[in-house]
């Protein structure tokens, strides 16, 4: 664990299992602590102290807010980047069949299809497999190299508009954690 989930979970122990006023300052300073080291869950406390006044704690809207913006600064910025395994959120009503149908595994059947389409040359079929390999959409997890790959090979094969496109992207977002840096200067060219 880091240093800041530490001072957060003991905030959380402070705070719940003990709850006597003599850790009351204890508590507050492993808040901050953790707080100042941009962890969300004490940010989002804190946030929530100041904006109710409990805990000893002024009312304070502008410092509330201040916590609040921060952690969702953070939340965007972690949603821009793409890391492997990153599963991408999506919005679906339990009810709505048709949406439920289309969420599927990497061994389902509809996955499976269309991968096999998209190494038939199939261009929405290969889009469809990238953008759901590179967001981890759908029920599938994120595999950025394995996308990448399904990008170029669609872009350098069938010269398919958005597939080029989508490729340049993806390589100008700069996976160079994934990607030599001169795959960067090939973004250019798509």
């Amino acid at each position: 664990m880091c240093q800041h989930q530490t001072w957060c979970s003991a905030v959380a122990v402070c705070t719940l299992v003990i709850n006597a006023p003599t850790f009351l300052s204890q508590t507050l300073k492993f808040g901050l602590l953790s707080a100042q080291a941009d962890d969300r869950l004490s940010g989002m406390q804190l946030g929530h102290k100041h904006h109710l006044g409990v805990d000893g704690l002024p009312v304070d809207h502008d410092l509330s807010y201040a916590y609040y913006a921060n952690v969702a600064a953070q939340t965007v910025a972690d949603r821009e980047l793409s890391r492997e395994g990153q599963a991408f959120v999506e919005h679906i009503r339990l009810i709505d069949e048709d949406a439920l149908k289309l969420q599927t595994k990497e061994n389902d059947d509809l996955f499976v299809w269309l991968r096999f389409q998209a190494r038939r040359g199939m261009a929405e079929a290969q889009q469809a497999v990238s953008r759901m390999l590179f967001w981890g959409q759908q029920g599938i997890s994120s595999k950025l190299k394995e996308a990448v790959k399904f990008y170029e090979k669609g872009a350098a094969r069938l010269k398919d508009p958005t597939l080029m496109y989508d490729y340049g992207v993806v390589l100008l977002k700069s996976l160079i954690h994934l990607l030599p840096l001169s795959d960067l200067f090939g973004a250019i060219t798509y």
